[in-house]
């Protein structure tokens, strides 16, 4: 388990690694009020890799 201080878009959160059951993952995390921001700089930025929307939303 690592973390860093990453930029994305406009957004300054903290990724960290987590490995379970075998799978190499992220998470990222950043303040609410950034968590659109984030989530359209994911979206645009990556859209040359077809991201898609997976897991579980919690509200």
């Amino acid at each position: 388990m690592t973390s860093k201080v990453v930029e994305i878009g406009r957004v300054h959160c903290a990724a960290i690694r987590i490995f379970f059951l075998g799978e190499l993952g992220s998470e990222l995390h950043c303040p609410m009020l950034n968590q659109r921001i984030l989530f359209d700089a994911l979206m645009n930025e990556g859209s040359e890799h077809d991201p898609i929307l997976m897991g579980y939303v919690y509200v």
